[in-house]
């Protein structure tokens, strides 16, 4: 069944933010970045670590603008630190093929902690599979967040010469991946006024009245109007949409084999009913979806095959868990739960005082 369940992300990291402060157990260091893992030799006399803590990753190397400050971990170091998809040189290391592709996501989303665990030969997996995720209007920056996915609805995706150019019920990383092939790595979300009257009404990328009023959708009383407005191929469009709308009267797409509207679900519909809307579409790489190698208490491994003491992660920091395609929500949650597991194994791991 289609489903989804929504949570405002912000609101629910200022709800975890003032519940981990009124234990009065935590210290909240703002506007401070981590450098580096401090291991055992490193923490040796820093204030809080005993000496028989002294093993593995003992704390952290932070600086908060002005000076350096060395912060030891009696009980491990949890990473964190998110994705890398705003760092240019961990993209074009581990995902050359999303060159084209938009660069989105939260600012802090820079790879520090990959890149301190890496340091410490911590091993990596699922790199290979990052994708960039179709819906993206090709103007925005990188803080906005505005998506689109009218095809999931009935809309069709074509390029700049007007033609379809993948099955639009398949994931959307997937159909980024196709979008990236295009000419200017640019694809067009077309659809009528029958997939608008399907628009949602809370925010979301099947809200498709809020991408109108934002000023984000073509709208035009005809097909050829439409893609005069988008700079797109007007008969070839035409001749798209009529096919289109022959293999949907007969049960079948002859083209790209689409059979439903989202992964299985929904019946395809005809585009005829004016007046018809257009979003210009990139891909972007808006998480990352792979990095640390751990286990099911979420201990940091070395390339070697061993645990590195005192080390834990947790969120997109961490791969092992999507595979070779992201799955949709799990981003929040997976930090959440995989957060509550790293924090447990961390305690359950102290070295008791005598």
């Amino acid at each position: 069944m289609p489903r989804t369940h929504r949570t405002d992300p912000r609101g629910a990291f200022v709800l975890l933010t003032a519940a981990a402060q009124r234990t009065g157990r935590v210290s909240l260091l703002r506007h401070t970045g981590a450098r580096r893992l401090l291991r055992d030799r490193d923490c040796r006399g820093v204030a809080g670590v005993l000496a028989h803590d002294c093993r593995g990753v003992a704390g952290v190397l932070a600086h908060d603008g002005k000076r350096a400050n060395r912060i030891g971990a009696r009980r491990g170091v949890v990473l964190a630190t998110g994705g890398f998809m705003r760092s240019e040189s961990l993209l074009v290391t581990f995902a050359p093929g999303q060159a084209g592709a938009l660069r989105m996501g939260s600012a802090g989303c820079t790879g520090d902690g990959l890149r301190m665990a890496w340091h410490l030969g911590a091993d990596l997996c699922d790199m290979g599979f990052i994708k960039g995720t179709f819906g993206i209007h090709a103007s925005v920056g990188p803080e906005d967040h505005l998506v689109l996915h009218s095809v999931y609805l009935g809309a069709i995706a074509v390029n700049r010469q007007g033609s379809r150019f993948t099955d639009e019920s398949l994931s959307y990383k997937l159909i980024g991946e196709a979008c990236l092939k295009q000419p200017e790595v640019l694809g067009f979300q077309v659809f009528d006024q029958t997939v608008m009257d399907r628009s949602a009404s809370d925010g979301s990328s099947f809200d498709l009245a809020a991408k109108l009023r934002a000023g984000r959708l073509v709208e035009a009383p005809t097909l050829l109007d439409l893609a005069q407005r988008l700079g797109i191929d007007g008969p070839q469009l035409s001749a798209t949409v009529a096919r289109y709308n022959s293999d949907v009267g007969q049960g079948a797409d002859r083209e790209f084999g689409r059979s439903s509207l989202c992964s299985g679900w929904g019946r395809m519909i005809a585009i005829g009913r004016p007046p018809f809307y257009g979003h210009p579409t990139k891909s972007a790489v808006v998480g990352t979806y792979c990095g640390l190698v751990i286990d099911a208490e979420t201990r940091v491994y070395h390339v070697f095959g061993l645990p590195i003491a005192g080390l834990f992660a947790a969120g997109h920091v961490t791969g092992g868990f999507h595979g070779a395609a992201y799955m949709t929500g799990t981003a929040l949650s997976k930090a959440v739960v995989f957060g509550r597991i790293a924090a447990r194994a961390a305690i359950g791991g102290a070295t008791q005082a005598p």
